[in-house]
């Protein structure tokens, strides 16, 4: 996937976007795409178009999908608050504590976002949020780790 230029196009129409069987070991330009997404939305029309401005859902299923703190910047952006986010990891999922904690804080806020696993895609947040009840908050970065 090397070479992929995301910028340049909005594709304004797209609403639903569905990326299936990834894999960060294959090159596919997980940290490109958030980056994009998570883009401020141009000032000045010579600034250039935003990308996928109307996307309402989208679905990444896959391995080693390592996209949690580009949750944390898209989310943070207030054209972003209504999108409906799912991650499919189909391997282990590697999350630090803290940016874990982070993002069952955007959850409790509203923000539709799931984390699932397996193909049977399993609502693994529950799971997760279980794995930090009674922990205080960390100063190390430690890495919650499930095996699926």
């Amino acid at each position: 996937m090397d070479g992929v230029c995301w910028r340049g196009h909005a594709l304004p129409c797209l609403q639903n976007l569905c990326l299936e069987d990834l894999c960060s070991c294959d090159g596919f330009p997980f940290d490109e795409l958030f980056e994009n997404l998570s883009s401020a939305p141009p000032i000045l029309e010579e600034d250039g178009p935003i990308f996928l401005p109307d996307l309402q859902s989208l679905t990444i299923s896959g391995y080693e999908i390592s996209v949690w703190p580009s949750i944390l910047r898209l989310f943070s952006l207030p054209h972003r608050k209504l999108l409906s986010l799912e991650v499919n990891e189909l391997g282990e999922i590697e999350i630090d504590k803290n940016t874990l904690r982070d993002i069952l804080r955007l959850v409790d806020e509203g923000i539709n976002f799931r984390i699932s696993g397996g193909r049977g895609r399993v609502d693994y947040l529950p799971v997760l949020k279980e794995s930090l009840r009674g922990e205080g908050p960390s100063e190390e970065s430690e890495v919650v780790d499930h095996a699926l």
